[in-house]
């Protein structure tokens, strides 16, 4: 029951809970499951979409007409969007399935990945206290802090409320790997 969302979230099991427990609410108010994966992602996915000017109406025609392909995952999606904000919705939601399967090259469409986006627009090479940090020191920080929100998260869902806990955890993920 829960496919599509593992499948457009791949690597992302720390959230599927929240989503999982949000597909159940909405299956039980009644709606089919197309339409709560649909809300689930679009939510989800709403800062960037608003950024690039995609409306519910434009995502729910693009999803009613990919979201079965295997190509349909979060990074595939924000490449869509990206090519709607320079073209249009027709065009995007023509060329999306065969730029996905045949790395078609679209004139003056940047489908640059959303990540290499923010951080060339946050200039991130000079900002971030991270810039200076090598592969190995940075995957060991992500991991940190991917253990730290895991565990936030799974303290919250089992009904802990003490803040102080949550800070040591968050804590616990800034410094912990650099000791």
């Amino acid at each position: 029951m829960y496919n599509k969302l593992h499948n457009f979230y791949k690597n992302t099991d720390f959230i599927m809970a929240s989503f999982e427990r949000q597909f159940d609410r909405f299956l039980k108010i009644g709606w089919d499951e197309d339409t709560a994966v649909r809300v689930i992602i679009f939510n989800f996915t709403r800062e960037y979409f608003d950024k690039m000017g995609i409306t519910p109406q434009q995502f729910k025609q693009f999803f009613d007409l990919h979201h079965n392909e295997p190509s349909f995952n979060y990074e595939n999606v924000f490449m869509w969007a990206r090519i709607v904000k320079k073209l249009d919705i027709d065009a995007a939601n023509t060329i999306w399935p065969r730029f996905m399967t045949e790395k078609i090259s679209i004139d003056n469409v940047d489908v640059k990945d959303p990540f290499e986006d923010y951080y060339d627009e946050h200039n991130l090479a000079e900002n971030s206290q991270y810039s200076d940090m090598g592969k190995k020191q940075l995957v060991i920080e992500a991991e940190y802090l991917h253990n730290s929100l895991c565990n936030i998260l799974k303290y919250i869902d089992n009904g802990g409320v003490d803040i102080d806990v949550v800070k040591a955890e968050v804590y616990d993920g800034i410094y912990e790997s650099r000791i």
